[in-house]
């Protein structure tokens, strides 16, 4: 422990902790920067997603059907569309997720 009581050692322990605490702080920042932007980003992928599904929705005498175009396969692999209860347009999902899906059919906001 005489190291410590020396100037040198005093001033070597302020600069270690000093270090410690900056590189401390410089970690929990970017973590904190990093998850707000990919939270935005994955926002904005699935807006833009739900968006284009909305395009491919049209109401037919009171019924909601689905307007099919060419290119739309990766679309369907990843959107539910349900009218109610009933599921007009479903991929195809595993047996967790289907009920999942189903279940929050039933929500209104």
């Amino acid at each position: 422990m005489k190291r410590i009581h020396t100037l040198r050692g005093r001033l070597t322990a302020i600069a270690f902790v000093v270090a410690l605490v900056a590189i401390t702080v410089l970690t929990v920042a970017f973590n904190l920067l990093l998850a707000r932007s990919l939270d935005h980003d994955a926002n904005h992928r699935l807006r833009t997603q739900a968006a284009a599904a909305t395009t491919t929705v049209v109401e037919r005498n009171g019924r909601l059907t689905l307007r099919e175009s060419p290119d739309d396969a990766a679309l369907d692999r990843q959107v539910w569309v349900y009218d109610g209860r009933r599921a007009i347009e479903r991929p195809a999902a595993s047996s967790a997720t289907s009920p999942a899906a189903s279940c929050g059919s039933t929500r209104r906001r």
